[in-house]
């Protein structure tokens, strides 16, 4: 009789452990709910933002990919710091530059962030007009993401949904379809999103339907240098126009006010990553740091990015841009820090004499933060650069006084009370868009934008982009090849080359 007392009060232990075990966690978010609270969905949707102070979304990468590799700028630090960097700043990287992959694959990452939100939200319960903010900011992002992938390594494989594990190896779309995905993401964020002044403090530096306007711009710029069709040109006039037209945008009166901390968020910017400058170090950007002047104390920099002397002499005479956006060793900056000389020895480690030179741009003063975070935010999209947007585009289509009338607002804004920088007049369509590019690239210097706009100039007039890359005695570039960026090796053994096939001459 024992004995079956002892199996029947097994039997209902186990009976009771097993209904145990199947109750739904009561205090526990799952993936399955998630998405279903609009507290959870607004977490997912800032988890993006997150990724745009990535290490290679906004930093190292862009840094490497686009400044370093161009006219503007050599790698700077020591002169055996970083491989990766040297073949970047001379045009010999290979298939597995570690710089070139990450980026890539960062990208990717913040890719899969958008889909989550995008894929998700739709069926959450909670109010409808926040459900469609959320996913427009994704969709605003996500275009932003893969116009970085189609400008740097041409036509990208399209992920836009949750993949399965037997999904996972995705072909390459052309570069006309990754332009045309792009597109209809920014077209539909661009309806939905707020504008700037329509949202609140809180919500400061979220895309705004200024930001889509002001991408849609850029992408149909490019897409129009590389193909020639004028009706692109047109498009990105239309969509800049959209942003000037707007009302929520003006050139800040002070360019070299711009990039102080009290210049963050101001009247043109459309685009901003905010950082911050945690006591402890980590958990925010690192752009400024690896960029700022090599010293153990001022901005704690790096020395990575130095301006060229191609882009020091692209500046006009008294140019005010030229002192607020170069640093010279000597200096004296605008908080009073005196800035080290060569000889001055003031980084342990540095085997080899400091630069004379830095970018002014990403300076910040003396901040709480440890390495591995400072207080300048990452400014991605100026009003400047849409106004120079409208300028070429006009041009091409050939209203020049349009055009003129767009690039000498940047000029006057430029010199201000100084009597330099004169109005540039005449209508000859060659001698303005060279004007226009020359704008360009002495407003947006060492913002990361210069090599991307080389290639897309390359394509308007052949040659260019090797003519101003051999500025630098030790660049290989080779339009034939360095137009794009190597598809990163690993990728390719990891879907296979069938379906992520090389770009040509890697």
């Amino acid at each position: 009789m024992k004995r079956y007392s002892i199996v029947f009060v097994f039997a209902i232990l186990t009976f009771s452990c097993a209904n145990l075990l199947e109750k739904t966690p009561q205090a526990q978010e799952t993936s399955a709910n998630y998405f279903n609270t609009q507290d959870g969905a607004l977490k997912a949707t800032n988890a993006i933002y997150e990724k745009l102070r990535g290490w290679n979304t906004t930093a190292w990468g862009p840094i490497g990919l686009v400044d370093v590799a161009s006219d503007d700028a050599n790698k700077g630090s020591t002169s055996t710091d970083s491989n990766d960097m040297i073949e970047l700043n001379n045009a010999t990287y290979l298939t597995n530059n570690g710089t070139i992959e990450g980026y890539y694959k960062e990208h990717y990452q913040a890719i899969n962030r958008c889909n989550q939100v995008i894929v998700n939200v739709p069926e959450a319960n909670f109010d409808k007009n926040e459900k469609d903010r959320y996913i427009a900011e994704a969709k605003c992002l996500r275009a932003f993401f893969y116009f970085n992938l189609v400008r740097a390594y041409g036509g990208v494989p399209i992920i836009d949904r949750l993949l399965q594990p037997e999904e996972y190896k995705q072909a390459r779309a052309s570069r006309d379809e990754t332009y045309d995905f792009i597109i209809q993401d920014l077209e539909e964020a661009a309806l939905v999103l707020p504008t700037k002044s329509g949202y609140g403090s809180a919500d400061l530096g979220r895309v705004t339907q200024g930001t889509a306007y002001a991408l849609l711009a850029k992408v149909h710029l490019f897409r129009a240098s590389f193909n020639g069709d004028a009706t692109e040109y047109g498009k990105a006039l239309t969509a800049a126009e959209k942003v000037v037209n707007s009302g929520e945008y003006t050139l800040y009166p002070n360019f070299a006010d711009i990039f102080k901390l009290s210049g963050e968020n101001s009247s043109e910017s459309i685009f901003e990553v905010q950082t911050h400058d945690f006591e402890q170090g980590g958990g925010s950007s690192q752009y400024s740091e690896i960029q700022g002047i090599r010293s153990n104390s001022l901005n704690r920099g790096w020395g990575f990015n130095i301006p060229s002397k191609s882009l020091r002499d692209e500046f006009e005479a008294n140019d005010p841009r030229y002192d607020a956006t170069i640093i010279t060793a000597g200096q004296t900056l605008y908080d009073g820090e005196v800035v080290p000389r060569p000889a001055d020895d003031v980084f342990g480690d540095n085997s080899d004499p400091i630069s004379e030179f830095y970018s002014y741009k990403v300076y910040a003063p003396s901040h709480n933060g440890g390495n591995g975070n400072s207080p300048m935010n990452i400014r991605l999209i100026r009003y400047s650069d849409i106004l120079l947007i409208a300028a070429e585009a006009a041009n091409a289509q050939g209203n020049t006084t349009k055009a003129l009338n767009y690039l000498n607002m940047v000029r006057a804004r430029a010199r201000g009370n100084l009597n330099v920088l004169p109005d540039v007049v005449g209508a000859d369509q060659v001698v303005v868009r060279e004007a226009i590019w020359h704008e360009r690239r002495v407003e947006l210097a060492m913002e990361q934008h210069r090599y991307f706009d080389l290639m897309r100039m390359d394509n308007v007039v052949p040659g260019y982009a090797k003519t101003k890359l051999s500025e630098n005695t030790d660049n290989k570039f080779d339009a034939s090849k360095n137009k794009v960026y190597p598809i990163p090796q690993s990728e390719i053994n990891a879907v296979g080359s069938d379906l992520l096939e090389q770009n040509p001459n890697y």
